[in-house]
C-alpha cells in the first residue's frame, strides 16, 4: 500500500490540542507491525498550487500568523506552521499523482474545512482540494468523498459551481456539531447527507453505499478523491464531542470496499481521528478495505 509521509508531521505541536502528532504516529505503527505500506515523500508545493484552491489573501495571512505566532484556539500558529500545512498539501498532491496506485496521505494538519479565503477548524490548508485543483486537467470529473463525522465547509466551498468537481459528505448533521450551522446548496455536483446521531453501523453503511452508488452512476467521475476522517467512531466523541457514533471497527473497512468496488483510481488524505489508542486499528481497517 502507497502511503505518503514524512518524520516532519510531527514537527507541528501543541500541548493541549487534539489534533496532535499523536495522531499519525498511531497510525503508522499499526500500518508497520503489519508491514503494510510503503512509504514515499509528500511532493514540493509552491505559492502558485496553493493559489489554484486559495486566494492570495488567504496565503498572505497564513504567512504573517506564522510569523507572529498568533492563532485561535482550534487553530494555533508556530512558526513552522505555514510550511507544515504546505508539506500537508504536499502529501495530498503526491497522493494525487499516484490515484492508479490508490494511494494514501497520512498527513497532518487536516484541511476540509478550509476555504478559498478562510481558515478554521484545526485546517489552514485544504489539502484535497489542493491536490484535485492541481490533477484534475488528467482527470476531467474528480469526485470528492467526504467521510468526516464534520461537513467540510471548505471543501464546498471552494469548488461550489465547478461542475467538473462533485463534492459528496457524510457527516452528523452540522446543527448538531461544528461547523454549527447549515450550508445551501447552490449547483448540481454537491451533495450533503447529514447523519442524525444515534444511527447504528448497519444503518450508516446502508446510507453510505445507496447514496455513493448514485452518485457514481449519475456523475461519471474518472477520480475518486476521499477526505477520510475517522471521528464518527464512538471513542472520538471526548474529543470533538460527537454524537454519531460508529461501534465498529470493521465498519471502516466496509466503507473502504465500497469505494474500492468502484474500480476508479482513487486516492485518499486523513481529515479527522483524534483519539490515539484506537485510531491506527480504524484507518488500518479502511485501507484494507479500500487497496482491494
Amino acid at each position: 500500500m502507497l502511503v505518503v509521509y514524512s518524520q516532519d508531521f510531527l514537527k507541528h505541536s501543541f500541548a493541549y490540542h487534539p489534533e496532535s502528532p499523536e495522531r499519525i504516529l498511531s497510525i503508522k505503527k499499526v500500518l508497520d507491525e503489519n508491514d503494510f505500506a510503503e512509504y514515499i515523500e509528500p511532493a514540493r508545493v509552491d505559492e502558485k498550487k496553493l493559489i489554484a484552491a486559495h486566494s492570495k489573501r488567504l496565503i498572505d495571512e497564513l504567512k504573517m500568523r506564522s510569523r507572529s505566532c498568533s492563532g485561535t484556539s482550534d487553530n494555533p500558529f508556530a512558526e513552522n506552521t505555514f510550511e507544515i500545512a504546505k508539506l500537508s498539501a504536499g502529501a495530498a498532491l503526491q497522493a494525487a499523482k499516484h490515484a492508479s496506485e490508490n494511494a494514501f496521505s497520512l498527513a497532518r494538519p487536516p484541511g476540509h474545512h478550509a476555504g478559498r479565503d478562510f481558515f478554521g477548524g484545526f485546517c489552514y490548508l485544504n489539502n484535497i482540494a489542493i491536490a484535485v485543483s492541481n490533477i484534475i486537467k488528467k482527470y476531467g470529473r474528480v469526485l470528492i468523498v467526504d467521510f468526516d463525522v464534520h461537513l467540510g465547509q471548505g471543501t464546498m466551498d471552494i469548488f461550489s459551481g465547478n461542475d467538473a468537481v462533485f463534492y459528496l459528505s457524510f457527516h452528523q448533521d452540522e446543527n448538531t456539531i461544528y461547523p454549527w450551522q447549515k450550508y445551501p446548496v447552490r449547483d448540481f455536483t454537491t451533495e450533503l447527507v447529514p447523519i442524525m446521531p444515534g444511527t447504528t453501523d448497519k444503518q450508516y453503511l446502508a446510507i453510505f453505499k445507496k447514496v455513493f452508488n448514485k452518485v457514481l452512476h449519475n456523475f461519471e467521475p474518472n477520480l475518486i478523491a476521499c477526505s477520510a476522517g475517522f471521528d464518527m467512531f464512538y471513542r472520538d466523541a471526548p474529543y470533538v464531542g460527537t454524537a454519531l457514533r460508529i461501534k465498529e471497527i470493521s465498519t471502516f473497512k466496509k466503507i473502504g470496499l465500497i469505494i474500492a468496488n468502484s474500480k476508479i483510481p482513487r486516492f485518499a488524505v486523513l481529515e479527522g481521528g483524534y483519539e490515539p489508542e484506537s485510531l491506527g486499528m480504524r484507518v488500518y481497517n479502511f485501507l484494507e478495505g479500500w487497496q482491494k
